[in-house]
């Protein structure tokens, strides 16, 4: 049934045995809160901590342009950023950042 192994940077960090999730034993990363969730399976706990460390130092991804203003995701701080004139939100909910923006355009 899988053994937590421990935790890094917002993980807990997973062992499973030969045959309990694939035919090869592996390390999985479960999100311990707001984290990007992470899919892969790696069959080293060293590859699996080098994934979580790319996962959330990538740079922020567009989302979308919302009402003429840019939407991104921030991985590293599991956020989604707005910026209109000087005023720059970061929220975890991008319907909250939505409706900052309304509110800001009207």
């Amino acid at each position: 049934m899988g053994e937590l192994r421990g935790s890094y940077k917002g993980y807990d960090l997973w062992f499973y045995e030969k045959g309990e999730k694939t035919s090869k034993a592996v390390w999985v990363a479960v999100s311990k809160g707001k984290r990007p969730e992470i899919t892969e399976l790696m069959k080293t706990k060293k590859s699996l901590k080098k994934l979580i460390n790319e996962t959330i130092n990538k740079p922020p991804t567009h989302i979308e342009v919302y009402k003429e203003t840019e939407i991104w995701y921030n991985s590293k701080t599991s956020k989604y950023e707005a910026k209109i004139g000087n005023r720059t939100k970061k929220l975890d909910d991008i319907e909250k950042i939505r409706q900052w923006i309304d509110k800001r355009k009207k």
